[in-house]
This record gives C-alpha cells, sequence and structure tokens, in this order.
C-alpha cells in the first residue's frame, strides 16, 4: 500500500485547497493496525503556517481502497514546529493524537455465463445482481468505460446471448449476491456452480456468499418442450 503526502496550498479565508506541489509517496507493508509514521522536518528559520494533503494512491489488485484524505495544519516559528488541526476529509476536526485511519475492502469477481441448448436462438437474456453487506446495500464503484454491465447503487445489469458471458470485478469479500435471470423466454432455467446442477424455478433467483474467492456461474436454458396432460393413457381410435 502506498501513502502519499503533499505540501497544499490553502485559501485562509475558506480553508478550501487550491494547489498542491509534489509531495513524497510512503510504501507501507504488513498487516498491523499500525503500519508507519510520518515525520516532518524544517529547516531553521522556516515560519508561517503548512497544510499537507495525507492519502493513499490506489492500486489495481482487487481492492476496493478508501477514499478518505486527511489535512494537517502545521505552525512553524523558524525553531519549532507545532501540529494545530486535523481535519478528516478536510472538513472534520479530528484529535491532535489520532491514528490517520485508511480501511481497505478485499474483493473477488462474478463471473456469469450462457448457454442454450436443443435449440439455436439469437434471443438476449437479461440479468440482474443485486449486492448486500451485512443486510444493507452496498454502493458499487462505476463500471469502467466500455464495461459490459451497469451499475444502479446496489444492482448490477447485464444482457447474456447464448456463449456469451460477463466478469464483474470488486463484488466485496462477505456479500450477498443474488443474481435473476429476468428474461427466460419460456425456457427450463438450470444453474450450475462448482459442477453442481440445479434448476431455477421461473421467477425466482440464486444468492451466492462472497467468502474469499471468485464465482462462476454458469445459466443453462433448455428448449425441452413439455407436451399438455390429457388425462389419456393413450391413442383412442
Amino acid at each position: 500500500y502506498n501513502i502519499s503526502i503533499e505540501a497544499i496550498e490553502i485559501n485562509p479565508d475558506t480553508l478550501e485547497m487550491i494547489g498542491d506541489v509534489p509531495g513524497a509517496v510512503i510504501p507501507v507493508t504488513g498487516t498491523s493496525p499500525v503500519l508507519g509514521e510520518i515525520n516532518l522536518g524544517y529547516t531553521a528559520g522556516t515560519t508561517g503556517t503548512k497544510y499537507y494533503k495525507i492519502f493513499e494512491n490506489a492500486a489495481d489488485n482487487n481492492f476496493i481502497y478508501d477514499s478518505t484524505f486527511y489535512i494537517l495544519e502545521v505552525e512553524t516559528t523558524g525553531s519549532e514546529a507545532e501540529l494545530i488541526s486535523i481535519k478528516k476529509n478536510g472538513t472534520e476536526p479530528l484529535e491532535l493524537t489520532s491514528t490517520l485511519s485508511f480501511v481497505n475492502q478485499k474483493t473477488a469477481k462474478l463471473n456469469v455465463t450462457k448457454e442454450v441448448i436443443q435449440k439455436l436462438t439469437d434471443d438476449i437474456f437479461e440479468f440482474t445482481a443485486t449486492v448486500t453487506l451485512n443486510g444493507e446495500p452496498v454502493t458499487l464503484s462505476a463500471p469502467e468505460e466500455g464495461a459490459a454491465y451497469s451499475i444502479e447503487g446496489n444492482v448490477i445489469r447485464f444482457s447474456l446471448n447464448p456463449g456469451s458471458s460477463v466478469s464483474i470485478p470488486y463484488i466485496p469479500y462477505g456479500a450477498k449476491v443474488t443474481v435473476a435471470e429476468l428474461t427466460t423466454n419460456g425456457y427450463i432455467v438450470f444453474y450450475e456452480i462448482a459442477g453442481v446442477h440445479t434448476e431455477l424455478q421461473e421467477g425466482s433467483s440464486v444468492t451466492l456468499d462472497f467468502e474469499s474467492s471468485d464465482i462462476t456461474v454458469h445459466f443453462t436454458n433448455d428448449a425441452v418442450y413439455e407436451l399438455p396432460e390429457t388425462g389419456s393413457s393413450g391413442t383412442v381410435l
């Protein structure tokens, strides 16, 4: 994990950030709750109020990164420097002894495939995947440009043709994802997870527990036609 510190310019009247200069990047590793300290040093004769922004640099390694940042206000007198204030996200005052906390969420991928058997078709099948964590809706990250799915709050929407698939990243560990096929077009629907094949009743959905790894769900639509009951055991001549 990389934590950055930047010297910034602050409007003294509004305390809004109006600029920054390149700062230092501090790599942090390990699993301890407190991973390190930042010490600011000044040359003799430095005076005035200094502001610093501390934040975490996101990286693409299956984490949802904490977007929190902290603004530090330091008063220098030429011979001494004193921390005056810490503001979380620039507005929320913290105690001067506070630990600057960044909480990242480990994630996994949801993979969904679609097949249709016993019939050649160009049908399009619509799906939703609803994500909750501890019983509450999860606000998901916006998909990348060109992604084969859309996100509205905690609902992922996507469409699949026979033989196609979709991969959706950044599902938080511990989340429950309810996948529903909205358009079955009269087919019998089965889903398969880790080799277990189950029929899905019309209007039903499958709920997945994302505990520690990616999950792949194979949806198969069967075009078997069931003959209607006639009440007869054979042909009447």
